[in-house]
């Protein structure tokens, strides 16, 4: 089992408003509304004192958090506590806060697949001595679960079917929840599975396409792409891509988290019914 990694050894309980009788605290109480989502074992919450001073980070139940902290604005960020295989990047900084997912090569190019990470982002809470904070937050998917259910044509001679995701990110910011742009244009291995009828299901996380700069010519635009390949019985091959880039964008909390597009190549067919958000337990065909 991996464990849980943090590249954070700077954030300390710094000062307990218990020991230091002489600085006013304030009561702050974060309730965390789950919605749909499937509850976690536990949250970290990091609060960022403004403009300056050390973070402070306290492990609390996933259904929220109370402390007295020093009078004075601060910037939160809360995430679950059970993910293996992600790495925290600046937890020492609010706004360059990120979350990334370790390679499983050497080129640096194949990803894993991250954990379902959920949380959120305040950017601004004050806390005073006389006023006591009660406040909820809505708890987001940082990570998208991308789910296609594919026919393919001349299915009785397909012996097997592989898929990958290309042109995705390695990593997310906590602060704003936008993917980071880095030199690395990765993939990852998709999930697949070849059922009776002849219908394959693939699926996989990722916390999104590759960013591009705003000024970056459509000519350079890294298209986040599937490439499925399928291997027959007589061990011919042929591949069919799919540019979803597009789709991509469209998996968000705002909309029904659907799309459809069909590609045709060689004889080759591939539908992909639907993408949906979905959650670290959300069945294949859901």
């Amino acid at each position: 089992m991996k464990k849980q990694i943090f590249i954070s050894v700077f954030i300390i309980f710094s000062f307990s408003c218990v020991k230091e009788k002489k600085t006013l605290c304030g009561s702050v109480s974060i309730a965390t509304d789950w919605g749909d989502l499937p509850i976690s074992a536990g949250m970290i919450f990091i609060f960022y004192p403004e403009p300056e001073g050390t973070p402070i980070q306290l492990d609390t139940q996933a259904d929220g958090c109370s402390y007295r902290l020093p009078e004075g604005k601060y910037k939160v960020l809360l995430f679950n506590n059970d993910t293996r295989n992600i790495l925290f990047k600046h937890l020492d900084k609010y706004e360059l806060a990120e979350a990334s997912v370790a390679p499983t090569a050497k080129s640096a190019q194949t990803l894993g697949q991250p954990d379902m990470l959920y949380g959120c982002s305040i950017d601004e809470i004050t806390v005073d001595a006389q006023n006591p904070i009660q406040s909820q937050v809505k708890i987001k998917s940082y990570v998208k679960k991308i789910v296609a259910n594919i026919n393919l044509s001349q299915d009785g001679d397909i012996k097997n079917v592989s898929a990958r995701l290309k042109g995705i990110a390695q990593s997310i910011s906590l602060s704003d929840g936008r993917p980071i742009t880095t030199e690395t244009i990765a993939d990852v291995e998709m999930q697949s599975d070849i059922r009776t009828d002849g219908n394959v299901s693939i699926s996989c996380t990722t916390f999104g396409s590759t960013p591009v700069a705003a000024d970056t010519p459509p000519s350079q635009t890294p298209q986040t792409v599937v490439e499925i390949n399928a291997t027959y019985k007589d061990d011919t091959q042929r591949t069919v891509t799919a540019d979803i880039s597009e789709v991509i964008k469209q998996i968000t909390d705002n909309n029904k988290n659907e799309a459809t597009i069909e590609l045709k190549d060689m004889g080759l067919m591939a539908i992909i019914t639907s993408w949906k958000l979905g959650t670290a337990s959300a069945s294949i065909n859901k």
